[in-house]
């Protein structure tokens, strides 16, 4: 029922009656004695600027902590959890009980999210609602090329994983010396001191903080020394509290470099597999909690090759192996090319997806579309999906939600419902419908390799009707959608609400308005077919093009070069003959 809706949307609810109208903002009554739970739902009401009352609210909220089979065992995917929730909503003299049963805090922090989106649609419906993710790990990394995020727009984006019910951040941005280049240097202690911070704040938010680090540029496998100086940057980053440990073998040449390795193995994922192993058996005899998620060197295909097949098969079943799937951005992820890599490794792949991720040679793209073809049942065969972010913070909000939507549940997952909901929640509801058309024109990306699908309707409609039809009819038809478009442009570069998402897509909103300008244009060309107005639609498409900036993509072009060919103007005289 799209009433009831919110984000992620809930596995199963049932509604027993008309909603509860709220006139002003909710008063919470809440009584406990127990010191977490007090303190959760006091930030609870604070961010939400709902009154907190020990009697005499709007709200009456009892928490109920359970460790009962129904709670924390999830049939789907047949795995414990401390994730799953139920609230029941009913009325007691008129007024709203919320009984919130859940095992963990994270729990309890996902259903008063839940909660809180029904309150703020002013209607709490008399029902029950029982709530759980199907991916059981759900997250991104930080692993990128290109300037690391600042972390006050971690902490922001920590708190948007919580709110969308992501568990998991990768730390491992490529740019950070310490991470890769350095990856032998102890951090200092200031940065030390910034990397604790930044854990701590991710687990007062109940998420699983892995700290990641990538020696395969130079490390030598067999050396004693260069094994002991990477124990000793994990042990000086489990000294802060991490106990959760990435180990990259990415983009690094596909054989051994150094003479002392090629004298002890006989080839590279030989070498990967003593070191993994020896590394894995260390930290488990330090820590018995500490969890290792490796990505190999080898980390997208088919998932039968040599060299994951044999490295999945020799790894501890408790490591867990990062996979872009069949490419390194792929277009698709399906559950055929999971088993493939289950049956062949023995490990269900930990989806590292380079989405929205927009480094190196797509750097000139903008990926803010939906989360689109990833199969609605992949999390039978798989360990869950991390997200690869982009440079830009801010923007990356926008997929990131429609990503979190469809892990926690990938069967009810609508991708432009979830978008359009994204982009008014991190945009604001004033921007929205404006920002729409212009998101529309950016989607170009591996997941979505075509482009601008009103505007390519709005040229087949207009090139139609110059035809085959009426042109008076085309252009006037034309007019009124570009209309839409001219609104849309003139307003966004006065300013977006959000100004630190203008700032990030500013050299995308400047090539929306003037490839908005050059479609005017051409048009104009088309109606009037004028060797000066030519001249200067030659001139503005040069200069359109040199601005490689991503947007309206191949949509765009093919309809102003033949406008700019004469190839209209020729099939007229040929028409005419």
């Amino acid at each position: 029922m799209k009433e009831l809706l919110v984000y992620p949307e809930v596995q199963k609810i049932e509604i027993k009656g008309k909603p509860y109208r709220f006139n002003k903002t909710p008063r919470i009554r809440y009584q406990s004695r127990e010191y977490t739970y007090n303190k959760i739902i006091r930030t609870w009401c604070k961010f939400n600027r709902y009154q907190l009352l020990e009697s005499n609210g709007d709200v009456e909220l009892i928490l109920n902590q359970t460790n009962d089979e129904n709670i924390t065992y999830i049939e789907e995917n047949n795995s414990l959890t401390n994730e799953k929730y139920t609230i029941e909503v009913s009325f007691v003299n008129r007024e709203p009980l919320v009984n919130i049963r859940f095992s963990h805090k994270r729990g309890l922090m996902y259903a008063l999210f839940t909660l809180q989106q029904m309150i703020n649609a002013d209607k709490l419906y008399n029902c029950y609602l029982e709530d759980y993710p199907k991916f059981n790990i759900r997250g991104i990394i930080e692993g990128y090329y290109g300037p690391p995020w600042k972390d006050e727009d971690r902490k922001a984006i920590f708190s948007l994983l919580l709110q969308y019910k992501m568990n998991t951040y990768f730390y491992g941005p490529k740019d950070d010396p310490y991470h890769r280049k350095l990856w032998r240097v102890l951090y200092p202690t200031e940065s030390l001191s910034k990397l604790k911070k930044l854990f701590n704040r991710a687990q007062v938010l109940e998420i699983d903080f892995f700290y990641s680090i990538g020696p395969g540029l130079s490390i030598r496998y067999s050396d004693k020394r260069d094994f002991e100086l990477l124990l000793e940057k994990i042990k000086q980053i489990h000294s802060i509290g991490i106990k959760n440990f990435g180990f990259f073998l990415d983009d690094i040449p596909p054989i051994l470099q150094h003479g002392v390795d090629k004298k002890v193995y006989e080839d590279l994922v030989s070498a990967h597999i003593d070191i993994i192993s020896r590394l894995f058996s260390y930290l488990k005899t330090m820590d018995s909690e500490i969890r290792l998620v490796v990505c190999p060197t080898q980390y997208y295909g088919k998932g039968n090759e040599y060299y994951i097949s044999k490295l999945g098969r020799n790894l501890d079943p408790l490591i867990d192996i990062f996979w872009t799937g069949p490419e390194i951005c792929s277009r698709e992820l399906n559950l055929y090319d999971a088993s493939v890599f289950r049956t062949s490794t023995y490990h269900k792949p930990l989806y590292w997806d380079n989405y929205p991720v927009n480094d190196l040679e797509m750097s000139e793209e903008m990926h803010i579309g939906p989360y689109l073809n990833r199969d609605m049942h992949l999390y039978r065969c798989s360990r869950g999906i991390i997200s690869n972010g982009m440079q830009y913070a801010e923007a990356s909000k926008i997929p990131f939600i429609t990503i979190a939507c469809y892990l926690w549940n990938p069967e009810k997952y609508k991708p432009q419902n979830c978008w359009e909901h994204a982009i008014k929640s991190i945009v604001g509801e004033e921007d929205s419908e404006d920002f729409l058309v212009f998101a529309d024109n950016v989607r170009y990306s591996a997941i979505y390799p075509s482009n601008s699908p009103k505007l390519e309707n709005i040229i087949t409609n207009l090139i139609f009707e110059y035809y085959y039809g009426n042109r008076e009819r085309g252009f006037y038809e034309f007019d009124r959608a570009i209309s839409q478009y001219l609104k849309a442009s003139e307003k966004l570069l006065k300013g977006i609400k959000n100004g630190k998402l203008a700032k990030e897509l500013e050299p995308w909103l400047n090539k929306f308005s003037k490839g908005i300008e050059l479609f005017v244009k051409t048009v104009d060309c088309l109606k009037d077919y004028d060797k000066n107005k030519i001249d200067n639609l030659k001139e503005l498409y040069k200069n359109y093009q040199a601005d490689k900036t991503k947007v309206f993509a191949d949509v765009l072009y093919p309809f102003v070069e033949s406008v700019l060919e004469g190839d209209f103007h020729i099939k007229d005289q040929e028409n005419y003959l």
